[in-house]
C-alpha cells in the first residue's frame, strides 16, 4: 500500500505491484494519468494529502510546547 493511499484513505495512485506490474498495465495508467482532467483531479488529492501533513514544523511547535511546559 501506498503512504499516500493510505493517508488519503482511498486510492489516489494506483499500486502496480507483483502481477499487476507490467508493461500493459503501466502505459494503461501514464494513458490514463495524461488525460487533462484526470491529471488535475490528482494533483488535487495529492495536494489534499500534502495538507494533512501540515506545515511540517510539528517537531519545532512540539519543542515549544515541551519548553513551555517545563518552565511553569
Amino acid at each position: 500500500a501506498s503512504i499516500v493511499n493510505i493517508l488519503a484513505n482511498k486510492q489516489i495512485v494506483p499500486e502496480l505491484l507483483q502481477k499487476k506490474l507490467n508493461i500493459k498495465n503501466i502505459i494503461r495508467q501514464i494513458n490514463h494519468f495524461l488525460d487533462k482532467k484526470t491529471y488535475n483531479n490528482t494533483k488535487k488529492e495529492l495536494v489534499n494529502v500534502v495538507n494533512l501533513l501540515g506545515d511540517g514544523r510539528a517537531y519545532e511547535q512540539a519543542a515549544k510546547l515541551i519548553y513551555k511546559e517545563s518552565n511553569c
